[in-house]
């Protein structure tokens, strides 16, 4: 009888165990969007089951700033392109430092 007992917890044991089981991307798409008296928040996603997303997320604030994100994400990286009309966002040398080539220390 103690064979048989041991016998079925061995096939049970390996019945429940899953190995090397591979999960392949599945196809989805999700997304919400809240809105309140003072600013509106949304995103949204989408996956052809591929591997690759395609999505964007964004807020709008109380004061009317905005940001505005679209992305893909594939084989190729994440990949993003960003609207926005934040203070500071539009100036393209950082810390309004301008900066060429003619006052860049020579490296030795």
């Amino acid at each position: 009888m103690f064979p048989l007992v041991a016998l079925f917890c061995i096939v049970l044991a390996q019945a429940q165990y899953h190995g090397d089981v591979h999960h392949h991307p599945q196809p989805y798409a999700f997304g919400y969007s809240v809105r309140d008296h003072h600013s509106a928040q949304h995103r949204q996603e989408t996956s052809k089951g591929h591997g690759a997303l395609v999505g964007s997320y964004g807020f709008t604030d109380s004061r009317g700033i905005a940001r505005q994100v679209n992305y893909v994400a594939d084989h190729a990286g994440f990949r993003a392109q960003i609207n926005t009309n934040e203070p500071g966002t539009a100036n393209q040398n950082p810390a309004a430092n301008q900066v060429s080539p003619t006052n860049l220390m020579p490296i030795e």
